[in-house]
């Protein structure tokens, strides 16, 4: 849509074409990569896996997902995309709530800004 007034006008309907040609199959992709993503946070929580800051990294890639697909339903005007794009948008507001209050609780409880305490003995080889 913003290339109608950045170039010109059969540039444009092009770059349009190749925004939804490319960014279907990338979006196939968010598929494949999201139930990876998840099956492997599920296994690192139960693997006790505790609350650090890189858990806001996990938000990009989603964020990412929800641009890629709000921008596919606007091209194509697509239900399917319209849906999906409320789905992840809706997931993502939730993923940003639990990072935002468990990063406030770590902070005001100072366990998540401090560094972890490294122990001076040596663990034996369980081999």
């Amino acid at each position: 849509m913003a290339a109608a007034s950045a170039v010109d006008g059969n540039l444009a309907i092009g770059l349009k074409v190749f925004a939804v040609i490319y960014g279907v199959p990338m979006w196939g992709f968010i598929w494949l990569w999201m139930p990876i993503a998840i099956l492997l946070t599920i296994r690192a929580r139960h693997k006790q896996m505790g609350f650090a800051l890189t858990w806001w990294s996990f938000t990009f890639p989603v964020g990412t997902c929800v641009t890629g697909t709000s921008q596919l339903a606007m091209h194509t005007g697509l239900p399917m995309f319209q849906w999906s794009a409320v789905v992840l948008f809706t997931a993502l507001l939730i993923m940003w709530g639990v990072v935002l209050v468990r990063t406030a609780k770590g902070s005001l409880h100072g366990s998540l800004l401090t560094p972890a305490m490294i122990s001076t003995t040596p663990k034996a080889y369980k081999g």
